[in-house]
């Protein structure tokens, strides 16, 4: 109800439905209207890309084509369920699907189920998923659908095909940008060779007064990305004069399978591609108690953690509920906070929590060298 039309007019906001395009640097027509803005911002969002393969017309017609928009509207379970895509999309509906009693196979032209996270973390899930009983297929291009049931595969490598039959298919193979029908040209504002709109740090387009919110801003395509990006257009609209750039550098995500694989802060490849010092802080869950209890000892941590300050800069972790254990390490990228900040809190026993408190401590008792060990003793001795 507060994400209506009604509940926006209800707050005082003027609100009109309908096809808006560009007539000029400052002016948006929608209908037979024109509105003018010193400022205007595009939230126009995304769709998810379509498959265009042969026989798609035919498996959309039978009314066994989705996507993560219309699946929903599903009254009765298919029992063969194809999902096309191995990316957030894919497994987490994936797998909700073969808990819900579908047989699901996922198809991926990748070598590897969510290809944009951390390999050793996201390779627990993909074997969780395996033993729940989803079906992969890596490598293969989708080549045709035959007979509105049936989906032809071809080995990247071989060129062998593949025949998978389905009740339903769930097309997750990315995103597209809503622009096509905004007339950007007419309000000066310039794309790139992909049609993807030109932004600088603080989201403006080329168009200075234009600016960009969301999906279509072409960067991370979550729906707290986009609350970043509008906290960023609002100060920087009341506060001309000291403007904010944008930084994703704490940004989180979550993929909602089971167990959750969560992000957070920078990871290991852009930290390279920065030079700066850091180092890896793992553990396994194998050895905590809550985990035992809740048969989760598969659970992996890394943290990573500036060489010489100790800066929690990152990290990923995979577990029940791993979107809210990284919470507190969300905060500590954030505010730049040190392991110590992490090391020094007493958690309640047997929180689930307490992983965070056991990766630090495990490389605490790194820095136990002999020499260490021996000033210790020495140190206790004066004791007596």
């Amino acid at each position: 109800e507060h994400e209506s039309a009604e509940y926006f007019r209800s707050k005082g906001m003027s609100v009109v439905l309908g096809e808006a395009s560009f007539v000029g640097a400052n002016t948006v027509k929608v209908g037979d209207l024109v509105y003018r803005g010193k400022k205007i911002v595009i939230a126009t969002g995304s769709r998810p890309r379509t498959i265009t393969i042969p026989g798609t017309d035919e498996v959309e017609k039978s009314g066994r084509l989705y996507t993560n928009e219309n699946i929903f509207t599903l009254t009765t379970l298919p029992r063969k369920l194809l999902v096309i895509g191995a990316g957030p999309i894919g497994i987490e509906l994936g797998q909700a699907f073969r808990h819900l009693g579908s047989e699901v196979t996922l198809v991926s032209n990748d070598s590897k189920i969510l290809p944009r996270e951390d390999s050793m973390l996201s390779s627990i899930l993909f074997e969780r998923l395996t033993k729940e009983g989803v079906q992969f297929h890596f490598n293969k291009n989708t080549v045709r659908f035959e007979k509105g049931s049936l989906i032809v595969l071809e080995d990247a490598t071989t060129h062998e095909e593949t025949t998978l039959a389905f009740d339903a298919v769930l097309v997750s193979i990315g995103r597209v940008l809503n622009t096509e029908s905004l007339a950007l040209d007419k309000a000066k504002i310039a794309t790139d060779d992909r049609g993807k709109i030109k932004v600088d740090a603080y989201l403006r387009t080329t168009n200075k007064n234009i600016l960009v919110c969301g999906d279509v801003a072409g960067q991370h395509q979550f729906t707290h990305a986009a609350e970043l990006h509008a906290g960023v257009i609002i100060k920087n609209m009341l506060t001309p004069f000291f403007k904010k750039k944008l930084s994703a550098d704490a940004l989180s995500w979550v993929t909602y399978t089971t167990p959750e694989l969560a992000t957070y802060g920078l990871g290991e490849a852009e930290l390279k591609k920065r030079h700066t010092p850091f180092q890896v802080l793992e553990s396994s869950f194998e050895e905590d108690d809550r985990a035992i209890t809740d048969d989760a000892r598969y659970g992996y941590t890394k943290m990573f953690v500036h060489t010489k300050t100790k800066q929690i800069l990152g990290g990923t972790m995979i577990a029940p509920n791993a979107g809210e254990l990284i919470q507190e390490l969300i905060m500590a990228t954030t505010s730049g906070l040190t392991t110590s900040a992490i090391f020094n809190k007493i958690y309640p026993y047997p929180t689930a929590g307490r992983i965070n408190k056991r990766v630090v401590a495990n490389s605490e008792r790194g820095r136990l060298t002999p020499f260490v060990k021996r000033l210790m003793r020495f140190l206790y001795s004066l004791n007596w």
